[in-house]
């Protein structure tokens, strides 16, 4: 078990750290490590006898982790005082790859909630990989750096409440009226009855026993107390039927209010991002390298060309029409667009949720992973030459979180 363990985390880092040294976002180098450690004689020399099963958890725990930190990287203050270009950008960028790629799946002869899945999957941005851009280049106080940060939020919240919705849809037998209102109304007493429990725990029983930490100067405390409130949110979220991603979320939104106006604060957040990128995360892309299929996508060329299409063209589509709608600039418009074209994080989630309730095929998850490599690497290239040209006419300052260098992306940047 330790030499799986250890070979698994030290060819992640070696990827990882190739392609960040190429500037690359590393989640490019945890899947491609998750490909080499599946192939068969890597494979073996790896992964021991009864390995895949400590592999398999470590994968679910990653994905609650990555939820978790997603929903702390969410300010509700800042959400409600976002610039109607953020928010039409968000939802545009969102619907557009969505209703296009369903259409093309739909047509192409795929199932309904194969091809809503994949569609969700197009849909969703991996915004953390432009804002890394950003800040590189010092722009992330800019209105590209703004407008793609609220973006973002926006991708994710939808993105995790529509993969919550799809998973309650299908557990309906009987597709008809009667039944589709019945299961509506069942999932709106069970949500009502978690978030009553979950705000009452999240906004009264977890500050008043953080206050008694923090009291004691207890940050490590703290991150132990943080942890247990996210994972027994999301536990939660399970007892009354509800996906996981969902409570996951919520204990993240909740955790963020708590500890946000502390300094100390912000240092637990950071170990939180440590905890799960360096030491959980990487075993959640090996599980999705190891679940990748070549022969398939090279069966499957046409498909995977026509949804890397529709996904990039559909994603700067919805950017263009919305930019223009809220009288963007010409160059904002197209480095938004290229930036929001990155994929590698919500969506790989969405992809191996999916897969493991038997909503799609193993060859139709390695075409999604497949097409975030591909628009990933292609994006980035477009997103730093029209940034680069952006850089002596972009527009003022935001607010003064973003002038301070804070963003809900900082630590899933590191990505």
């Amino acid at each position: 078990m330790l030499v799986g363990f250890t070979g698994c985390l030290m060819v992640s880092f070696l990827f990882s750290e190739f392609f960040n040294k190429l500037r690359y976002p590393r989640v490019l180098g945890y899947i491609l490590a998750g490909v080499f450690i599946g192939l068969p004689y890597v494979n073996a020399f790896l992964l021991p006898e009864g390995f895949m099963p400590l592999l398999e958890f470590l994968s679910e725990v990653g994905i609650v982790f990555f939820i978790l930190l997603a929903g702390t990287e969410i300010d509700l203050e800042r959400l409600r005082e976002m610039s109607t270009a953020s928010l039409a950008v968000g939802f545009s960028a969102f619907i557009c790859p969505l209703t296009l790629t369903f259409t093309f799946l739909s047509l192409f002869g795929l199932g309904f909630s194969t091809s809503l899945i994949v569609a969700l999957c197009m849909s969703v941005t991996a915004a953390a990989i432009a804002v890394e851009i950003l800040m590189e280049y010092g722009l992330l106080q800019s209105r590209d750096g703004a407008v793609i940060v609220g973006a973002g939020m926006v991708d994710d919240i939808l993105g995790v409440v529509a993969l919550s919705l799809i998973l309650v849809a299908v557990k309906v037998d009987d597709l008809t009226v009667d039944s589709l209102v019945a299961a509506a109304g069942k999932l709106a007493a069970e949500y009502l009855a978690f978030f009553l429990i979950a705000v009452v725990v999240g906004l009264w029983v977890y500050p008043y026993i953080a206050s008694l930490v923090w009291r004691r100067r207890g940050e490590n405390q703290m991150l132990t107390l943080s942890l247990i409130f996210g994972l027994l949110v999301t536990f939660l979220s399970q007892v009354f039927g509800l996906s996981s991603l969902i409570g996951a979320f919520i204990a993240g939104l909740i955790i963020n209010q708590t500890v946000k106006k502390r300094r100390e604060g912000r240092e637990i957040i950071r170990n939180l991002d440590a905890i799960t990128f360096g030491f959980i995360i990487p075993f959640f892309f090996i599980s999705v390298g190891l679940r990748f299929d070549l022969a398939n996508i090279f069966r499957n060329m046409p498909l995977l060309i026509g949804l890397t299409v529709l996904g990039a063209v559909g994603k700067y589509a919805g950017v263009y029409l919305a930019g223009k709608m809220v009288k963007l600039k010409e160059g904002t418009i197209r480095a938004v667009g290229y930036g929001m074209n990155s994929r590698g994080g919500i969506e790989l989630i969405i992809a191996v949720v999916a897969l493991k309730q038997g909503l799609m095929g193993e060859s139709v998850f390695s075409l999604i992973v497949s097409v975030a490599l591909l628009t990933t690497f292609t994006s980035l290239h477009f997103f730093k030459r029209q940034v680069a040209e952006n850089m002596n006419r972009l527009g003022p300052l935001v607010d003064d979180t973003l002038k301070e260098g804070v963003h809900p992306h900082r630590h899933l940047a590191e990505m």
